[in-house]
């Protein structure tokens, strides 16, 4: 890393420093083999997240990146909204019945559900059926600590899990999601009445750019995209909880912003983004709190 660094005086060298940083961006350095578990169901399907050449991730990056715009996923607020009333709900049966709730297990299915919706406009059904449907979501969980350490044994994971066989044969611990993601580009490619979903964006991509980007890919996306942006969501919703709980006078400023934006006819039954936008402490909230914890967990 010798040739990174840049003198900025006769003993001192800088890491941070503009010329430093130009060099960083335009070195290219591959990622360490470690990432290339990521490539999910099996070794076949790479994706943003586990290719290793920095040219291809430029490439593969470059062809899906209108699917991660704000101005498209914001479009899908009314399936969203759809999704928080049945979790909404749920909650509130268990309020009546006086159980007590997993609030991590139900915003966990709320954010699978909420994702499957912008991924490919169908959700997995968790929170319809109440249950983790084909333990996908405990399995997941399970393939974290297995992936920390396998990640270091790529030719071994590709023997087992990351074996082809297995995910011909459905017998991964992941196969519902797999199949669900399988199902759902089949049922698109059939159905001429399609929503402007991140699936339509890649397809749309890829007649565009036949020889840019591989079908595989839009394979692969997806259900890198599911397992990293259902992981991310419910891990922020958890965390903003949490926090709140844990601090109650800061839950109950929240409360009286939320009631004082009522009361001025400011929100909607279900709050839309850019009604959110305007309340300054919610964002503190999610911002400058929950979303560093966030990042400090992943």
């Amino acid at each position: 890393m010798q040739g990174y660094f840049v003198r900025i005086a006769p003993n001192e060298v800088s890491v941070s420093h503009p010329d430093a940083v130009r060099q960083l961006l335009h070195a290219q350095i591959a990622k360490g083999p470690w990432y290339a578990i990521m490539s999910l169901p099996d070794y076949r399907y790479v994706n943003q997240m586990s290719e290793l050449d920095p040219k291809e991730h430029i490439r593969k990056q470059r062809n899906i990146a209108s699917g991660y715009a704000l101005s498209n996923i914001i479009q899908h607020e009314p399936h969203f909204d759809a999704i928080l009333r049945l979790l909404t709900t749920r909650l509130n049966d268990f309020c009546e019945s006086g159980q007590p709730v997993e609030l991590d297990r139900w915003f966990t299915f709320f954010a699978f559900d909420a994702v499957g919706e912008v991924i490919f406009s169908k959700s997995f059904g968790f929170l319809e059926q109440g249950k983790d449907v084909r333990d996908a979501i405990a399995n997941q969980r399970l393939l974290a600590p297995y992936a920390t350490v396998m990640g270091h044994y790529c030719w071994f994971h590709n023997l087992t899990l990351g074996n082809p066989l297995l995910s011909r044969l459905g017998i991964q611990p992941s196969s519902h999601v797999f199949d669900t993601c399988i199902a759902a580009i089949d049922a698109r490619k059939k159905n001429p009445a399609k929503r402007n979903d991140m699936m339509q964006k890649w397809i749309d991509t890829r007649a565009k750019y036949p020889d840019r980007m591989e079908e595989v890919e839009i394979f692969s996306t997806a259900v890198g995209t599911l397992g990293a942006g259902g992981d991310t969501v419910s891990a922020t919703i958890q965390a903003l909880f949490y926090l709140l709980i844990r601090h109650p006078r800061h839950m109950i400023r929240l409360q009286d912003e939320l009631d004082a934006a009522h009361d001025r006819k400011e929100l909607s039954p279900i709050v839309k983004y850019d009604e959110a936008q305007r309340l300054p402490f919610l964002q503190a909230c999610v911002c400058r709190n929950t979303l560093p914890v966030v990042k400090v967990w992943f």
